[in-house]
């Protein structure tokens, strides 16, 4: 699976005798100017694929979903209240980490965090605040990997984040 942002859409990609590419989900453009892209596909402990997105101009606060995307059902809202998000991954116990590149709307700066998900809600715990350009996640143990950093050139970082 991978998320397309120019096509808003989750794609399946399959490798046969050639790659072949089909569509399992599109998501319709929201208001003018302010279209919102996926940016990173997960599959959850229930089977689902889930679905981070990032909003386009003008980056409002609280505007990004979390999608759940079930095969041969159209897409439904697993969290929002979100912003920015460009990452996320599930830990063992089933629980749902995001990162959000920015956590005041990208005009305001690319000050993000690392959120644990309120599956249903639109509030949601902020495990880590003020981190500079957070983009990617990876979970170990008891661990968050959150890269940080990324529009810095030659800078860039991954830091640890204890999850407990």
């Amino acid at each position: 699976m991978l998320a397309d942002a120019g096509g808003n859409a989750v794609v399946e990609v399959t490798k046969r005798r050639s790659t072949e590419f089909s569509t399992l989900a599109a998501f319709a453009p929201t208001a003018i100017g302010a279209d919102a892209v996926p940016t990173a596909v997960v599959r959850g402990p229930d089977g689902a694929y889930y679905v981070s997105q990032l909003t386009g101009f003008p980056f409002q606060p609280g505007a990004a979903n979390i999608w759940r995307v079930v095969p041969g059902e159209d897409p439904t809202v697993f969290a929002s209240g979100l912003t920015n998000v460009t990452d996320l991954a599930f830990a063992r116990d089933g629980t749902l980490y995001v990162v959000e590149i920015s956590s005041i709307g990208l005009l305001n700066g690319p000050i993000g965090s690392l959120k644990k998900i309120t599956p249903g809600g639109s509030q949601h715990e902020t495990i880590a605040g003020n981190l500079f350009a957070p983009y990617g996640v990876a979970l170990a143990k008891h661990d968050a990997y959150v890269s940080t950093c990324t529009v810095c050139e030659g800078a860039g970082e991954v830091i640890r984040i204890p999850l407990d």
